[in-house]
């Protein structure tokens, strides 16, 4: 967090000085919920400067209209990191329509869920927007993961706020440089100049993968916890690359 103080006088022609302690986030990590919800309207243009400082800097909009020029110039660019994606290893909005996220790390998080999950949200990403919800649906729960009650689950999730969900899908991204740096052999990431490939380009055969031919045993692996299963993955697919 950035420390910053306002120095201001509560009525303008008397000599007669305030001042405002607060803090501005440095990393995605320290972003609010709301300041979380707001960066998709601010990437569509759909919030001004004012409004942007307000929420951020979580002071009234009446105190950043008494800001000068300079100041507010220095205070947005210390924005600038959200047009980069950096690691996070949780969802920072906690809960929506009812449901609960995830603790830090995915922890709670079975790996059919996160299949799921991830191929939902890869859809959304290539443009099917109705598989937003189920991918939000597939995170934020209430008990148990499970796939019968999948639709239901959306469909609630479906008459939230669209800027809350979308910035549920726009914090995954950033769960997802967090997954990628923790399980480098599982979640592999191009380097510059190289040719992005469909990241994870099947889930199914890497779940076939893992259960071979002990199909009576398939539920018990999608029940297994989802870091114990990438650990496995990640040292697997270290060694297969070792012995080629």
């Amino acid at each position: 967090m950035i420390p910053v103080v306002i120095e201001y006088r509560p009525i303008p022609f008397l000599p007669f000085r305030r001042t405002c302690a607060t803090a501005l986030p440095a990393h995605w990590y320290e972003l609010t919920p709301d300041q979380l919800i707001l960066i998709p309207a601010v990437a569509a243009g759909g919030i001004d400067e004012t409004n942007i400082l307000k929420v951020f800097l979580r002071i009234k909009k009446s105190l950043v209209k008494k800001l000068d020029d300079y100041y507010r110039l220095c205070l947005v660019r210390n924005l600038t990191y959200l047009s980069q994606i950096e690691s996070c290893d949780r969802f920072i909005i906690p809960s929506i329509a009812g449901y609960k996220a995830p603790l830090h790390k995915l922890e709670g998080v079975i790996f059919g869920a996160f299949i799921f999950g991830d191929t939902y949200f890869e859809s959304y990403m290539n443009g099917r927007k109705e598989d937003l919800n189920r991918f939000i649906a597939c995170f934020y729960l209430k008990g148990s993961f499970t796939e019968k009650d999948l639709d239901a689950r959306a469909a609630r999730i479906s008459r939230e706020p669209i800027e809350k969900r979308e910035a549920i899908a726009l914090n995954y991204k950033l769960i997802r440089e967090w997954l990628a740096a923790a399980y480098p052999y599982v979640f592999h990431k191009p380097e510059p100049g190289e040719k992005k490939k469909p990241l994870r380009s099947g889930w199914v055969q890497v779940f076939d993968m893992i259960v071979g031919d002990d199909i009576a045993r398939e539920e018990k692996y999608a029940l297994k916890p989802l870091s114990s299963t990438l650990r496995y993955l990640n040292r697997k697919t270290k060694e297969n690359l070792k012995r080629k």
